[in-house]
Formats: structure tokens, C-alpha cells, sequence
């Protein structure tokens, strides 16, 4: 049917309206959250996120206007100046490596290819330069990404990524800005904790997309805070095995067959830095040994694992509850 003056309206069939709703959710989050899967290791902090335009606004004033190349600022923009739809994930204390935090964040694929080994997920996630990549979550969503802006304290990211799937006849586009703020925190053990908070834009390129976002706006956002903080509890856990587990650590490095080789090396040595410090902060014992090993006749692409005295055991898979 046509409204007065408007463009034609495509009503909804009622029998498919949930299908209908899911898509619209799924999409929308898979922008923002295959972006960033995950980044942040939790431990405890907020239980609730918030959509506030206080807080939106509070956002997009912290970034750093003033130290973006032209090309980046005008991608934020594009996204902040009008977005469809604003969450502020909740805010997490948590324990974890600052080295081995920063190194996670600025390489998701690395997260996306553990969990591809514990057989936990369909997404993709390919590095394409030192500074972007590109996912897909196996279900029509695809996205390009890259790191606009990054420091210890702070990254964001920008994505530009559509939907191509059964449950739309056309291909759904959108732009997606993920700000992760992070900072340590003092211990008197001498562990190593932060506090992290991701802020997440999302701008749909359709007609009706402040309808959708509306309609469906409470969905994404519970959706939304929970996977960051079951992905964050598995972060958390992949930090302190580094830490107290380096061998078994490194066993899974040598599975993993969708990473850079110098990804893997860098992991490895990031890695054994971490248990080092565990060892001087703490005194709690451990070894890690970093060294080259020889490749299998089969394949020169990944180096071949070794028996180890301390195998890696991985998390139960429903304590990774990947809600997509």
C-alpha cells in the first residue's frame, strides 16, 4: 500500500513478523559485534549497558577530532553526526595483561580462530592489512573494518559492512563505529586489571531505519550486552592461561590455521612476555618457551605442535554463550 505523498509501504505479514524482527536484530548487531569479537577480558562491572543520548553526545565529544587524518574523521562523522542507533556496552573491571589486551584488540582474527577450534562459531575473519580486515558470520553479513585511531587508552574502529541473506530480497547497508576506552587499574597483588568500555554507532542505509531500530531497539541492546560480556569473560580467561598456562598457551597458538604467520609469532612472544610478568609481579612459577619448531612435511603454512607436559583444556563451550 501507498501513503499520501510517500513512497510505497511494505506491510509486514503477521506470521512473519518475528522472522521478520530477527533479521532486522541480527543484522543490525552483526555490523557492530563481528567488528569487534570481542575485545575485552571481564571479569566484573556493570550488568546493564545504556542507549542515553547524554551519554551518546559525552561520546562522540571524547574522540579526538583534532588528531584524525581527513579520511577518518569524515568516515566517523558520516556515522556520529546522524547514527540509527547508539549502545554503551557495560562497563567492565577486569583482569588481564595490558600488552596481551592491546594486542587482542587490534587483532580479532586471532579470537575468531580459537573459537573456529573449539567448533563455537561460523564467522570469518581475514586480516587484510596491518590496520583492517573483513568478517563474515556465515548467515549473510559481511563487513570491512579498520583501525581509524589506536593507543593503549583508546581505539575505534569504523566498518562498513551490509546484509545478504533469505530473509531480505535486496541487501541491507550500514556503517558501524565500535570506541573502546580502557584503562589500568592499580593492584596491590600485583595483577594486572583494567577497566574497559566499548561505545557502539550504527548507521542503516535504508528508508525506515529509525522505524526498525525503534521497534527492535530494546532486543539488540539485551542482546547486544550480553554477548560482550560472555565474550569478555572467555578474553579474561585466554589472558590468565597466558599467564599461568604459558605451555598449554602455546599449544593452542600452533592450532590455530587462520592467522599470519608473523600474527602467530608476535602472539607467541606477547604471550611469554605476560608469563614473565606473572612470574615477577606474583612468584607464581611458570615457563614458556618461544621458539621456532619445524614444519610438517604436509603443510608450510603452520608449525606442527609438540606433546606438552600441560596441555591447554579448553572452557566448556557453554561457558561461551555466542548468542548471534
Amino acid at each position: 500500500m501507498r501513503e499520501s505523498g510517500g513512497m510505497p509501504k511494505r506491510s509486514i505479514d503477521p506470521v512473519n513478523r518475528r522472522q521478520w524482527m530477527r533479521y532486522a536484530a541480527g543484522s543490525t548487531l552483526s555490523l557492530g559485534m563481528l567488528n569487534l569479537p570481542l575485545l575485552h577480558a571481564t571479569e566484573s562491572g556493570s550488568s546493564t549497558g545504556s542507549s542515553h543520548p547524554r551519554m551518546r553526545s559525552e561520546s562522540i565529544q571524547r574522540i579526538p577530532w583534532n588528531q584524525l587524518n581527513d579520511p577518518a574523521r569524515n568516515k566517523l562523522k558520516a556515522v556520529l553526526d546522524h547514527p540509527s542507533y547508539f549502545r554503551r556496552m557495560p562497563s567492565q573491571t577486569l583482569e588481564c595483561d595490558p600488552e596481551l589486551f592491546t594486542f587482542l584488540v587490534r587483532h580479532p582474527e586471532v579470537i575468531v580462530s580459537i573459537w573456529k577450534v573449539m567448533g563455537v562459531t561460523k564467522v570469518e575473519v581475514e586480516r587484510t592489512g596491518e590496520f583492517s580486515f573483513r568478517g563474515q558470520d556465515g548467515a549473510g553479513t559481511r563487513c570491512q573494518s579498520e583501525l581509524v585511531y589506536g593507543t593503549d587508552q583508546l581505539h575505534i574502529f569504523y566498518a562498513l559492512g551490509d546484509y545478504d541473506g533469505s530473509m531480505t530480497t535486496k541487501p541491507v547497508e550500514g556503517r558501524c563505529v565500535c570506541v573502546l576506552h580502557s584503562q589500568q587499574v592499580p593492584s596491590a597483588d600485583g595483577t594486572s586489571w583494567l577497566q574497559g568500555r566499548m561505545d557502539l554507532f550504527l548507521k542503516l542505509d535504508q528508508l525506515g531505519a529509525d522505524l526498525i531500530v525503534r521497534t527492535i531497539g530494546p532486543f539488540i541492546a539485551k542482546t547486544a550486552d550480553m554477548n560482550f560480556i560472555e565474550s569478555a569473560k572467555f578474553l579474561s580467561q585466554l589472558s590468565q592461561a597466558a599467564q599461568r598456562n604459558p605451555e598449554g598457551f602455546q599449544e593452542l597458538v600452533y592450532q590455530l590455521e587462520d592467522i599470519q604467520p608473523q600474527v602467530r609469532d608476535e602472539l607467541l612472544l606477547v604471550a611469554a612476555k605476560s608469563a614473565r610478568r606473572q612470574i615477577q609481579w606474583t612468584g607464581s612459577p611458570a615457563t614458556f618457551t618461544h621458539q621456532k619448531r619445524p614444519l610438517p612435511a604436509a603443510s608450510t603454512s603452520n608449525p606442527a605442535p609438540s606433546p606438552s607436559q600441560t596441555p591447554w583444556v579448553f572452557p566448556e563451550k557453554d561457558d561461551l554463550i555466542m548468542r548471534r
